[in-house]
């Protein structure tokens, strides 16, 4: 039988949650960076003709967004993180966005059909 003393213990504790929480963060600046290509992408496909305007909706290019939370964003408000949807980002809840979106992205389905479920939104696009 092995015994494992109180304090060591409550070190690989705590050496566990500053793991867990430098995940999150790790996550969360990798998630900083796509933003920033990304943006930098559609900069360049719209000055290339590729985009008419960022201005254009995203249902314009997703249709299968349309009736949800992304109906009246544009591509911009997206880039800009100013779409007013709603999106927890609460690590510690199972049925959270983030946490929802994590498993999305794990089990390799599409993105765009985990958006096209966000329905809330907590402001007008482009407010907030």
């Amino acid at each position: 039988m092995c015994h494992i003393n109180a304090g060591a213990q409550r070190r690989r504790n705590r050496a566990r949650v500053l793991l867990q929480g430098h995940q999150c963060r790790r996550s969360a600046d990798q998630l900083v960076h796509r933003k920033s290509y990304l943006s930098a992408l559609f900069r360049s496909l719209e000055a290339e003709g590729h985009i008419p305007s960022l201005e254009d909706p995203v249902i314009k290019y997703k249709a299968t967004m349309a009736g949800g939370a992304y109906n009246k964003a544009t591509i911009r408000n997206v880039l800009q993180v100013f779409s007013g949807i709603t999106f927890s980002e609460d690590y510690q809840k199972d049925k959270s966005n983030i946490n929802r979106m994590g498993r999305v992205h794990a089990i390799d389905k599409k993105m765009g059909d985990f958006a096209a479920d966000l329905t809330k939104a907590f402001a007008p696009p482009g407010q907030i």
